[in-house]
């Protein structure tokens, strides 16, 4: 449930920042918000992340979907893992959505966050585009620490290493625990 209420808000919030932008400010029009630093800013992009792949819509529209679905049909296992990997793939799927839906409303996807210091722009983005990175790098970090930590792995009381079968199968930990039991029921 988590999940889906995190996809939702933030999936809203993206919608809603591009609505209020697409009917406030011209298109290619910019509105210094912290002059010097950051500009509103009402720009569509056909491309990808930092206009790679300029004038690829439908491509692109084919391919967020393409995800989707490969998203939802391994829901279970996304639903099912630790919060952070839940949280980050919410923020994953959320970016997805919500730049998906520009690209069916308006053939392209509404940048609206300029970020600047003095001549050196970052490349305009959203809310969705932010989801979508800070999503993968929380997915990233996360699995990191996961796997050098041992988080929820070995059994302190016995000395034993049994691990839970995690995303790619059993473990060796489990196969040993699962050896010395089956020796002891012979």
């Amino acid at each position: 449930m988590l999940v889906l209420i995190v996809i939702c808000i933030i999936t809203f919030l993206d919608q809603l920042t591009k609505i209020l932008v697409t009917h406030r400010i011209v298109h290619f029009e910019i509105v210094p918000v912290v002059p010097g630093f950051f500009n509103l800013a009402h720009v569509h992009n056909t491309g990808a992340a930092f206009s790679m792949f300029h004038d690829s819509n439908l491509p692109l529209a084919a391919f967020s979907t393409l995800v989707l679905i490969v998203l939802v049909i391994f829901r279970r296992r996304i639903i099912s893992g630790p919060l952070p990997h839940r949280l980050a793939m919410a923020m994953v799927i959320a970016g997805i959505i919500g730049n998906l839906l520009d690209r069916i409303k308006y053939a392209s996807v509404v940048d609206i966050l300029d970020f600047y210091s003095g001549v050196h722009h970052f490349p305009t983005f959203n809310i969705a585009d932010s989801s979508i990175c800070i999503g993968v790098v929380m997915y990233v970090v996360s699995a990191f620490f996961e796997r050098q930590h041992g988080e929820g792995r070995g059994d302190s009381s016995t000395g034993n290493d049994v691990a839970t079968s995690g995303p790619c199968g059993t473990t060796a930990g489990q196969l040993e625990a699962n050896n010395d039991s089956s020796l002891h029921n012979a």
